[in-house]
């Protein structure tokens, strides 16, 4: 096991290669910009919409702070803020779904869309009950705290989700399968671990500059809490920044997101039929 372990992470340092890395870049951004060309040609009048409550959200908490606003006007905040989120769930999805999609695929994109949307909540409703489940029965053993894990732990839990549903897809697409799916990620993001680093450190770095040039070292969600307080006005010499600000970060780094989703995906393609991946739940399946 060690032998193989250190061999697919020799492959996979070959990334720092200048013809590797720019190969990799270049297939990177091609099914970016396919995937956003797609995702908005279906929901463009969502994208405009949601961009449109994002202003107006932005505008009444940068104009006052959220415990002065009267019972309406907290209501109506409520329910654009979950308007938004329901907006940016569709969006998101749809992007993580379709960016698997290739551009040659005779299945229509919608139709395509449609299917996997509905298998993808149905596996969501599953793993929520599933997790129900699990956490009633550690309740029920006495164990009710959890420790915080590290931030490092908490991106790898990320990618092995995202590499998780990829095998999910590919597969068919059952709760029993999702197990396998799991087993075979594992051994991905394991046996790729250099990739990974990788696609975390970059990630990184651009939400790293996004903050410090235009959010003075302050992520959205925190500007969202405590603007109009009255922290807000020694928080820096520019602030509170003004929504069009906050919305160009916001979508930067959902741009960010969405090119490490695409990075993801290109690594899974490349090396998906390695022998290292297998499934123990697939024992009899003959991989290439």
């Amino acid at each position: 096991m060690i032998y193989p372990l250190f061999r697919s992470w020799q492959r996979a340092l070959t990334i720092v290669f200048p013809a590797q890395l720019f190969s990799l870049f270049k297939q990177t951004i091609t099914r970016l910009y396919s995937t956003l060309k797609v995702t908005f040609s279906h929901f463009s009048a969502l994208a405009i919409g949601e961009v449109v409550l994002f202003l107006l959200v932005g505008d009444i908490l940068l104009s006052k702070a959220p415990e002065t606003l009267n019972g309406t006007a907290s209501t109506l905040l409520l329910l654009m803020l979950s308007c938004i989120g329901a907006v940016s769930f569709v969006l998101q999805t749809s992007f993580l779904l379709l960016v698997r999609r290739e551009s040659d695929d005779i299945i229509p994109s919608m139709l395509y869309l449609k299917v996997t949307f509905i298998q993808y909540i149905q596996l969501l409703f599953s793993l929520m009950l599933f997790s129900i489940f699990v956490l009633l029965l550690l309740s029920s053993w006495g164990i009710t705290q959890y420790p915080t894990p590290p931030s490092g732990l908490l991106a790898a839990i990320a990618y092995l989700k995202l590499v998780t549903l990829f095998y999910w897809l590919d597969g068919t697409r059952s709760f029993s399968s999702f197990f396998a799916a799991l087993e075979k990620a594992v051994n991905f993001v394991v046996y790729n671990a250099p990739l990974f680093l990788f696609a975390y450190g970059l990630s990184w770095l651009c939400q790293w500059v996004i903050h410090h040039t235009l959010l003075a070292g302050y992520s959205t969600e925190t500007i969202l809490h405590i603007v109009g307080s009255t922290q807000a006005a020694s928080a820096a010499n520019t602030w509170p920044p003004s929504a069009v600000i906050i919305i160009a970060a916001r979508y930067l780094m959902l741009l960010v997101y969405g090119f490490e989703i695409a990075l993801v995906f290109t690594m899974y393609r490349k090396y998906e039929k390695s022998l290292e991946f297998s499934s123990l739940f697939e024992s009899n399946e003959v991989r290439s």
